[in-house]
Formats: C-alpha cells, sequence, structure tokens
C-alpha cells in the first residue's frame, strides 16, 4: 500500500512518529513516503532503509518573518507535488501545521485517497489566534470546513484529549476519533533496571525533555534536592532548554544536580535510564494541553523500570496512578517537597511488578489495521 506520511515538525523531535514508520516499514505491507523538515537542534537525522523521506528547511531562530512564511510556503508547496507524483492510496498527517498539502492534495481530484490525522498535542481554538499561527490557522480551518469530515480516522493521545476535541468539533463523527498514546516499543522491555536491584541509596532522580523555569516544578526540584538531608541526587537531560533556564542550572549544578545540555539520543534511553531510581515529570499545567497530558516520558520512565513521579496538576496522568504495582506512578507536590514521605518514595518493598503494558506495537496495529482496511 502507497502511504503518505507528512509532518511539517521535525521527525526527529516525535519518536512516536519515527516508531511509527520503523513498525509500518517492518510490516512489509507499507510503501511509506515521508514529507517533513530538517531539525535545527543539532539532533542526528533520522533515516530508515525503506522508507523515502523527502526533508526539506526549517525556519531559524532570528528568521525574518517573511523567509519564515517563504519556507513554510515551500513546503506546501513542494509536499503537494511530492503527492501528485507519488499518488498514495492514504495520506497519514500530524498536527494541523501538516494540513495545507494534504488539502491541496484532496481537492486535485484525488478525493479517493484515504485521509487519516494524528495529534501529538491538543489544541485549545484560541490557541491559533496566537502570534506566528497565521498558516496554522489557515489549515486547521481547511481541517474543519474538509478534511475532519472526509478523514476516515483522527486520533489523539488520551481519552480526555480524544473528550475536549470532540466538544470543539461537535461535528465530527466521534466514532472515527481515536485514542493513540504515545508508548515506547517492547524492545525497551529488554533492559532490566540496575538501580533498584542495587538499591536505593542515594535515591537517583532523572528528568529528560524539554525545560524552562516558568513552565515546570525544575526550580523547586532542584533546589530541595541541593538542600535535603535525604540521599537524593537529580540528572536533567535537555537540548531543548529555555537559555535563562540553561544558565540557571549550570549555575546549580554540583555533587547531587548534573545538567546535560546534549539530551540522550532516543535510541540510548533504555540503556540510559536503567541507572535511575525515579523519572520526574514536572510541567506545571499553564495550558490545558499539559493538564490533560500523559507524555511520553512517562511510558518511556515505566518501560525501563523506573517509578514516575508527577505533579496534582497534571490531570492525565491520573488514571494510570498506580503505587500497588512496580514501576510505581506516583503523585508528588513538588511545591511542597520538605513533605514528601521520602522513605516511601525511596523503597518499593515486596510490591508485585505489573507485566507487558504500555507497548506501542498494538496501538500501532490497530491504525495498521485501519489503513489496510478496504
Amino acid at each position: 500500500m502507497r502511504l503518505a506520511v507528512v509532518q511539517q515538525l521535525p521527525l526527529e523531535y516525535y519518536p512516536p512518529v519515527t516508531n511509527l514508520l520503523t513498525f509500518l516499514e517492518e510490516s512489509g505491507d507499507f510503501e511509506v513516503r515521508v514529507f517533513s523538515v530538517a531539525n535545527t537542534r543539532g539532533r542526528p537525522a533520522w533515516t530508515r532503509k525503506g522508507v523515502r523521506i523527502t526533508t526539506l528547511p526549517s525556519p531559524l531562530p532570528g528568521d525574518s518573518a517573511l523567509k519564515r512564511l517563504f519556507l513554510q510556503l515551500r513546503f506546501v508547496g513542494s509536499t503537494w507535488a511530492g503527492l501528485l507524483r507519488f499518488r498514495p492510496e492514504a495520506i497519514l498527517y500530524f498536527e494541523p501545521h501538516s494540513a495545507l498539502p494534504v488539502f491541496c492534495h484532496h481537492l486535485s481530484l484525488f478525493r479517493r485517497t484515504r485521509i487519516f490525522v494524528h495529534h501529538h498535542e491538543y489544541y485549545e481554538p484560541q490557541e491559533f489566534d496566537r502570534p506566528g499561527m497565521r498558516l496554522p490557522k489557515l489549515a486547521h480551518w481547511c481541517e474543519r470546513k474538509v478534511l475532519y469530515a472526509d478523514a476516515e480516522w483522527i486520533s489523539q493521545t488520551n481519552e480526555q484529549r480524544r473528550e475536549l476535541f470532540l466538544e470543539d468539533h461537535p461535528l465530527i463523527e466521534p466514532g472515527k476519533v481515536r485514542v493513540m498514546p504515545n508508548y515506547p516499543p517492547r524492545s525497551w522491555k529488554a533492559t532490566e533496571n540496575r538501580a533498584w536491584k542495587e538499591g536505593a541509596a542515594p535515591l537517583r532522580l532523572v528528568y529528560i525533555g524539554s525545560l524552562s523555569r516558568e513552565d515546570t516544578y525544575i526550580e523547586p526540584l532542584v533546589e530541595w534536592v541541593n538542600a535535603t538531608e535525604h540521599p537524593v541526587t537529580l540528572d536533567i537531560f535537555g537540548y531543548n532548554v529555555a537559555a535563562s533556564t540553561r544558565a540557571w542550572l549550570e549555575s546549580r549544578a554540583g555533587d547531587r544536580v548534573a545538567f546535560d545540555p546534549r539530551g540522550i539520543l532516543y535510541e540510548d534511553l533504555p540503556e540510559r535510564l536503567a541507572d535511575y531510581h525515579a523519572g520526574v515529570i514536572l510541567y506545571r499545567g499553564n495550558t490545558t494541553n499539559f493538564v490533560w497530558n500523559a507524555p511520553n516520558k512517562l511510558f518511556e520512565y515505566l518501560a525501563c523500570g523506573l517509578d514516575a513521579w508527577y505533579p496534582p496538576v497534571m490531570k492525565g496522568i491520573a488514571p494510570y496512578g498506580d503505587a500497588s504495582t512496580a514501576p510505581r506512578i506516583l503523585e508528588v507536590d513538588f511545591d511542597q517537597l520538605d513533605a514528601i514521605p521520602f522513605e516511601r518514595l525511596a523503597q518499593r518493598g515486596d510490591i508485585p511488578h505489573r507485566g507487558e503494558t504500555h507497548l506501542a506495537e498494538p496501538v500501532q496495529a490497530a491504525l495498521a489495521e485501519a489503513l489496510l482496511a478496504i
């Protein structure tokens, strides 16, 4: 089956997409052609034998508004032309940002090409009125007027985001709006957690991902780790960190807190995470999207045997909360860290281990089955 995948965001920032592409290519059922843009943060370009990728330039920080518009329109035109040449039987596009070339192709006498849509994030309607969102706003208008009605599959990452999406778009048939979580592949389960096996003194915490002091609880956590009498350390890995936050972290680094601005390559995460007891999730929930977020890192921590600590504001994680099986998913008030039950957090006792849950392959298989359905 000829499948086009369109994402006007760098593949390297979205492991769920590259995991899915790997799964589809390995299935042998798809001829996959990807249209995307280059990353601007120095990440190695993602490639896969058997997946043909067309990568166009991305705007750089400091580019003029005119240049940014030119590059965005170039992506639309080039991808539209590529779709016309490829003549896909189905198109899977990610996020409203990627909708315009799909819309153009759909109106070019190719309405029989099947449309599938997935959202990494939940977008509140007013978000499209923010500065810099003119083209995504136009693309979202095209979705609402044409693509959503004709799409066979529209998905969000969890049930709460799905419900919010349906409230925003009441004319969409609910049955075609699915849930497709961002889980890691089963291969991650092959790495045994070494930290808990060796004991929990000191308790080793880790954070991976984007950071800012305004949008996360990184500041109170770092200050607590540096000041507490409890035996605890924190390692932070993030290549997408606000400049002011990076400078602040570097000023606080020491024996207990380490910061690596290079991050960790996705393929290296299972081996690196196996040396930690708990992974922290620190979003303050400053938007509805993050309140109802169950982020990739939650399931990545769990797959590698780490407990996951999350703040009460992240209601999207609450349904997964579980202190009765290991690895545990634990609510922690990062504004009141001196009051947390440290000894309980640092000991698992004899609680049973959970089985194979939160793995990507069953979710990916459901999408592949829908793509192949006639």
